[in-house]
Parts: C-alpha cells; structure tokens; sequence
C-alpha cells in the first residue's frame, strides 16, 4: 500500500455562527474560519459560516489520524451533540490523496 496525503476536517457551518461559543465551548484552535459573504476564491464568496478544525494524514496509519481527531474530539462531545441541533451541518469530512494506486 503508498502512502496516503489529506486531512480529516470536524466542520461547523451554517448561515450565522456563534464564534465565540464555539470558541469557549471546544478548547482547540480552529484550522480555519469563514464568514459568510468572505472573499474565498476569485469572485466566490462564502454562503455561510463555517468554523474548522483540521488534523492532516501522514504516511500509511489512516486510522490512526482519525482516531487521533475524534480523541481531541472527545472532551467536547457533549457540546457537539447540542451544536449538531443548532446548526445546519457539523460533521467530519475526509480528504486523501495517494501517490500511487494498486490493486
């Protein structure tokens, strides 16, 4: 097996984020975040709020990164549960990239 590139992503979005309550809420530093009607590209402007927390993949051990995020996660779970009512997505998305591919 090559060795796999990405990132697994914890996302929170919707139209109007309470920053700050994320913020005092989940003791990590955000990777990234957006505002809706941010410039994000060459004329493309956020739909919406999103707040990012990213941890990227190195070598081979998948899981081992993705266990590694839902343990810093973790401690917050209680909270996560309440937000995923409030707010239209709060998820983990997965992003990979390999070097080479064989069946």
């Amino acid at each position: 097996m090559s060795a796999v590139s990405g990132s697994f992503v914890f996302t929170i979005s919707d139209v109007q984020l309470d920053f700050e309550d994320i913020n005092n809420n989940i003791s990590l530093v955000p990777t990234k975040t957006i505002r809706k009607g941010e410039l994000v590209a060459i004329n493309k402007y956020a739909p919406y709020d999103i707040w990012s927390y990213e941890v990227k993949i190195k070598g081979k051990d998948v899981m081992n990164e993705l266990n590694a995020l839902l343990c810093r996660l973790s401690p917050y779970l209680e909270y996560i549960r309440y937000i995923n009512k409030c707010y239209t997505r709060v998820g983990v998305d997965c992003y990979f990239r390999s070097e080479a591919f064989v069946w």
